[in-house]
């Protein structure tokens, strides 16, 4: 079980409805796996986007800090990568990143550009 994370924006002052966006997920036991876009290609890119936000929050509704959620990210990196034991297991990296749009930016982070949260 994990726990995804959403940015907040265009958050209507009078109503509370807003733009929501999934930036990533946190789950036992696997590093960090952050959300990709066509325009979100790396650690960096999503970084300048989740700093764009109104607002940080978990499934349930949870405020989160940006400080908060670098700090969950930062901890989550010595856990498993999920797209590198996947490569391992499947020897068929080329394929697999090809058929599911998956890889892994130069800081060894693990973005997928599918819906996976």
């Amino acid at each position: 079980m994990g726990t995804n994370y959403y940015i907040l924006k265009n958050i209507c002052p009078t109503c509370g409805r807003s733009e929501s966006e999934h930036i990533g997920l946190s789950a036992k036991g696997w590093s960090f796996t952050f959300q990709a876009t066509d325009t979100i290609r790396d650690f960096e890119q999503w970084l300048a986007n989740v700093k764009t936000a109104q607002r940080i929050i978990d499934d349930r509704n949870n405020v989160v800090t940006i400080e908060q959620i670098l700090e969950i990210i930062e901890i989550k990196r010595k856990e498993k990568n999920s797209i590198l034991e996947v490569a391992k297991i499947t020897n068929f990296w080329v394929d697999y990143y090809q058929c599911f749009d998956e890889w892994v930016d130069q800081s060894g982070n693990a973005f997928i550009k599918r819906d996976f949260s």
